[in-house]
């Protein structure tokens, strides 16, 4: 059975002018050290509401192992072959692989991502990154925000945490 591997902290990093963001080096020895696929890691897209009705979008980085053991456990609940096709098409077609650069490791990330990149093309709702990100280890995945939404989502929880709503406390 595969051992689980579990991201944590946070680490701020600067989008450059390609599109280039360095994954941190805590992170990156995890990351590297537990998978099969070192120069791939595979990223969608994502978004979360907050608890005042915000949405935050944000990227989600995950290692190989952890993507098909996701498949894997939603697709045994599916019976047909052509169940599983279709949700094949929804499924694997949100997440992008993105090659590791290395040895300052490293991944470029979709244009249409990014809000100072973004093409004229690009669709006005699918640009969400500015150019200081926060990367943000989330148990088995790599969360990867907007700085300022990052800050903005923190706040409202320890605020919520603080006032007594909070499901969990922090340690």
């Amino acid at each position: 059975m595969e051992m689980k591997v579990y991201f944590s902290g946070t680490h701020e990093h600067v989008i450059d002018d390609g599109g280039r963001i360095a994954i941190p080096s805590s992170m990156y020895a995890t990351f590297v050290k537990h998978t099969i696929q070192p120069e791939l890691i595979y990223a969608e897209a994502s978004k979360r509401t907050g608890i005042k009705g915000q949405v935050y979008k944000f990227v989600k980085l995950l290692r190989y192992e952890v993507l098909q053991e996701r498949a894997n456990r939603l697709m045994s609940e599916i019976i047909s072959d052509d169940e599983r096709d279709q949700f094949g098409e929804v499924f694997f077609s949100k997440f992008k692989p993105l090659d590791i650069k290395v040895p300052q490791p490293r991944v470029t990330l979709p244009a249409e991502w990014l809000t100072e990149r973004k093409s004229k093309t690009a669709s006005k709702d699918k640009a969400f990154l500015g150019n200081n990100v926060t990367f943000v280890g989330v148990g088995e995945v790599i969360e990867v925000w907007n700085t300022e939404a990052w800050k903005e989502r923190d706040a409202e929880r320890e605020s919520d945490e603080a006032s007594g709503n909070g499901s969990q406390k922090r340690v």
